[in-house]
């Protein structure tokens, strides 16, 4: 089996810092996702620190989508071996503008998932999980419920390609909503559901709590 969680990020992040770290909302995110180095403590280190160290490391690929009003694959999906921390570091704040299009996010996550499962053995089932994290509401005017509603219907229809005790659809969608001002009911909407019917979602506060969300969305199968 092989899985790929694709992180899907908003742009819109501002200079607000967390009041327990310190740090900016855009600093906390790429530190406890990309930049936090492992320890030997197994629950330090950041995402992606803690995804090459796991026993299932040779499993995961890594996609990452950055996105305002335009929408940049800062890296294609690329085994998880393969994957330098350095070359996934950027400056979320300088690179991009205020606007959140998370409908167009979706549409290019989901067209880069498509092209990546259709390249699968089929002895070898592959799995997409999209992490989609935002601050802010939809902003340009693109349907992000309407997206995720269309991708949630495909993959339905869709047999999962995996052996049935793994009870996991071929794509599933987890959105975390960082900050008090971002839109909950939108995100909980473009949400894949867990069996009893809770979405994949969660409102964080920290950089710490997001990257834990992620963790856990990766590890559970639906």
């Amino acid at each position: 089996m092989r899985s790929w969680p694709f992180w899907s990020w908003t742009a819109r992040i501002d200079a607000e810092r967390e009041p327990r770290t310190g740090l900016t909302k855009a600093d906390s995110v790429m530190f406890h996702l990309i930049r936090e180095p492992a320890s030997e403590n197994p629950r330090s280190g950041s995402l992606l620190a803690r995804l090459q160290r796991s026993r299932n490391r040779s499993s995961f690929w890594l996609g990452i989508l950055a996105f305002s009003s335009r929408v940049e694959q800062i890296l294609p999906p690329t085994p998880l071996s393969q994957v330098d921390p350095q070359s996934v570091d950027f400056d979320l704040l300088s690179r991009f503008g205020d606007n959140t299009a998370i409908g167009r996010a979706l549409e290019e996550a989901d067209r880069v998932a498509q092209l990546w499962l259709a390249g699968a053995d089929p002895k070898l089932p592959r799995f997409v999980t999209i992490l989609l994290m935002s601050d802010g509401c939809e902003t340009c005017g693109t349907d992000p419920v309407g997206v995720a509603q269309r991708i949630h219907a495909r993959v339905v229809a869709t047999p999962s390609p995996g052996p049935a005790r793994l009870n996991r659809p071929v794509l599933v969608i987890a959105t975390a909503a960082y900050g008090d001002d971002a839109d909950e009911a939108t995100l909980q909407a473009i949400a894949s559901r867990y069996p009893g019917g809770q979405p994949m979602f969660a409102r964080v506060q920290t950089g710490a709590e997001l990257r834990d969300f992620f963790l856990r969305s990766i590890s559970t199968a639906v």
